[in-house]
């Protein structure tokens, strides 16, 4: 483009932004949306858009103002913060107080809190987690600070083509597991599906593009089984609703490609892959819930229904505020999910509460925040605990209280949590609970509409086996301060009495101890003693016998070991270029969790200065590195050369038959010519399931194993472990 051509396509998306309200065009509110404009344009003027066309930099805010104003419904307000929330940041001779002075203190708080932190280098957090970590402050003072990043945030993401992948990679982890979950809090669907999307195709372009074309591909062969679905519930509705509306809303293409991550999973396997959406008509002064559970005594007495599936988000809306009858129906010979609601359920069901801010449902919000932010104040959280905390649930429950109380719990949330969430104590004292009249263990999973009842007590100890039975992170943290406060008080009183002996013993004697005692420091060495698994005769013991010429050998290699560690070069790093590897090395490891191998899609996270982790990409530990250590992550690239060997395991299941295993076997062994370090099978009447561990050198050579043993006979299923 040409700087006129530029000129007018700056003036073309403002006046788009002005056409977004009527009331964008009164004089008295064209004049203040002008002025926030005019002052953002000069501020940013002479300031370039990187990549594409060069655009100039006014059209990020103008687009970030119409997506508060067009697609989250906001007013005057938002607007002009969202034309001048870059200016602070880009601009050094722009503050908060000039804001502040020429637009008023609600549009400067907006600019501040959407405004990047000037992160200090001494913080206990990396700069992602410590940026959300202060938006959620801000968000308990003014809840529009989130809406207004989640459009400065999805605007970037539509124009992300040009950016280095390295920065893609950083920011489309932090869309995923941060402002995705975000969006779904505040009730915005249509962003929140557009937010994983994007981020979805940039950070794994080839698995978005299959999932687009096989998921666009099902349902076009699925377009005569969905047209006469659609016609079948029309017809049956219109009976006593004639301006009946009925919508299919389709889950994101990524929620589809997490769920086919699954194995064996197929589109066909996912009843709810699209859902459809009965929208009433609603005139005035009509009660909304009767309304919408007419028609579904309409459909209910034509199609069955599953019993337990019914959902009535009307009574006791969702957290984000979505509010409708959900229940699965047998429609054609199949369960299809459907979704009663009126015109103004379904509007807050696409765009929330955003432009009804004021609306009761907007305090689950607040709860939320603010139960969130208290336990940000607690200085025992790591970065992957404060990340967890961050990330709303996404499906929920309700269960009830025995005096009727409604509690709302995620979806997977167990009795435990229950007694968690109704008090600290009640969870740290459980016994059992009673579900529906029925007494059940800690770890039943609780159901929606389930009556529970908490028998706990003061005499109880916590088992660390709950950390394994808790499903909420926020509880789990609980527990883990718990058994770490109770741990200090041991190893406080272990070292008490250990300095009681007064031994004054050196350095060399002192570690002495702590290998005989299988101590990897003085802090399980005290542990040990104050929990009296260890006695001060036995330390005495130590002290007194004579050092072994095994263990003065063994000592002397290790420091030989440790200086030759020292004097091993440091690998080059930069988060902005990709990481080649071209040979086996000791620094560079490969993650347990994920196993990546030679040919798979991954980053790397530099630990100190020799010491490196590789993850695939699609690993969540690899999305929690990229979007909480930007500086010490980037990407991988794989030398054609490099010929190690990498640790992985692949699943099978089957019918058990004689010799089944040795057909296995011998083509991993004689056909492949690959290792196994481990087999596990185990076998259930007449099926089989197993477990091989197996080094392989690259991700061609594991597909080729796991295609050759999917042709032995009767074996089912075989996968690489996910």
């Amino acid at each position: 483009m040409t700087p006129i051509e530029k000129e007018k396509y700056v003036d073309l998306c403002y006046q788009q932004l002005l056409d977004c309200k009527p009331m964008f065009r009164l004089p008295e509110n064209l004049a203040i949306i002008d002025k926030a404009y005019t002052f953002a344009k000069h501020a940013h003027a002479g300031i370039n858009r990187l990549g594409g066309e060069q655009l100039p930099y006014i059209v990020h805010p103008i687009a970030v103002a119409s997506i508060v104003a067009k697609e989250m419904g906001f007013g005057l307000t938002m607007v002009q913060a969202a034309l001048l929330h870059d200016t602070v940041e880009d601009c050094p001779d722009i503050t908060v107080e000039t804001i502040r002075q020429s637009f008023g203190p609600d549009v400067s708080f907006l600019v501040e809190n959407v405004t990047k932190i000037t992160y200090k280098s001494d913080n206990k957090y990396p700069e992602q987690v410590e940026t959300f970590r202060q938006l959620l402050q801000a968000m308990t003072r003014d809840r529009r600070v989130a809406y207004l990043k989640l459009a400065d945030r999805l605007d970037n993401l539509r124009t992300m083509d040009d950016m280095k992948d390295s920065m893609k990679m950083v920011k489309t982890a932090e869309s995923i597991d941060l402002y995705a979950p975000l969006a779904h809090l505040l009730g915005l669907f249509k962003i929140k599906a557009e937010i994983e999307n994007l981020s979805f195709e940039y950070r794994e372009n080839e698995e978005f593009k299959k999932t687009k074309y096989n998921t666009d591909k099902y349902i076009k062969n699925q377009e005569e089984r969905i047209n006469f679905e659609i016609n079948t519930l029309k017809e049956l509705a219109s009976k006593n609703f004639p301006n009946i509306k009925i919508e299919r809303v389709q889950k994101s293409y990524y929620k589809i490609w997490r769920v086919l991550q699954k194995p064996n999973m197929t589109l066909n396997s996912i009843h709810n892959l699209y859902t459809y959406r009965l929208v009433i008509p609603e005139p005035e002064f009509i009660n909304r819930k009767r309304l919408c559970f007419d028609l579904y005594s309409d459909i209910t007495d034509n199609f069955t229904r599953k019993v337990r599936a019914l959902r009535d988000w009307i009574s006791e809306p969702k957290s984000n505020g979505f509010s409708a009858v959900v229940f699965d129906a047998n429609l054609n010979e199949r369960w299809v999910e459907l979704q009663i609601l009126t015109e103004k359920m379904n509007q807050i069901a696409q765009s929330g509460f955003a432009d009804d801010y004021d609306n009761s449902h907007q305090f689950n919000i607040d709860i939320w925040v603010k139960d969130t932010v208290e336990e940000l104040e607690i200085n025992e959280l790591s970065s992957e605990e404060v990340m967890d905390l961050l990330r709303p649930y996404e499906r929920e429950i309700i269960v009830f209280t025995p005096q009727g109380q409604i509690i709302k719990l995620p979806k997977g949330a167990t009795a435990l949590d229950f007694a968690f969430k109704i008090h600290s104590e009640i969870g740290l004292g459980f016994q059992s609970a009673e579900v529906n009249g029925v007494l059940v263990p800690a770890n039943f999973r609780l159901r929606d509409t389930d009556s529970v009842v908490i028998n706990s007590s003061k005499e109880v100890e916590p088992d660390k086996e709950w950390l394994n039975v808790l499903f909420m992170k926020r509880h789990k943290n609980k527990l883990i301060r718990y058994f770490s406060e109770k741990e200090n008080l041991v190893v406080e009183n272990g070292k008490n009495i250990y300095n009681s002996l007064n031994l004054n013993i050196d350095d060399r004697t002192f570690n002495k101890i702590l290998s005989e005692t299988g101590c990897k420091n003085e802090r399980c060495l005290y542990y040990k003693i104050g929990s009296s698994a260890l006695s001060t005769i036995e330390i005495i013991k130590m002290i007194s016998s004579g050092r072994s010429i095994f263990e003065i050998i063994k000592e002397l290699l290790s420091k030989q070991v440790k200086t030759f560690e020292q004097n091993l070069k440091d690998i080059k790093f930069d988060p902005k270029k990709p990481f080649v590897i071209y040979d086996t090395d000791a620094r560079i490891k490969t993650a347990p969790c994920c196993r990546p191998v030679h040919g798979d899609t991954a980053i790397v996270y530099k630990e100190d200065e020799n010491s490196f982790i590789v993850h695939k990409r699609d690993c969540e530990t690899a999305r929690l590195l990229n979007a909480t250590e930007k500086s010490k992550t980037t990407t991988v690239e794989w030398s054609d050369y490099f010929f190690g060997e990498f640790n992985t395991i692949i699943e099978l299941e089957g019918h058990d038959r004689p010799n089944l295993v040795l057909d296995v076997v011998r083509i991993i062994s004689s056909e492949m010519n690959l290792n196994m370090t481990e087999l596990n099978i185990k076998s259930r009447g007449r099926l089989f399931i197993g477990k091989i561990h197996l080094l392989v050198h690259n991700v061609n050579n594991l597909k080729n194993v796991i295609n050759l043993i999917k042709n032995v006979p009767d074996i089912r299923k075989v996968y690489r472990a996910i």
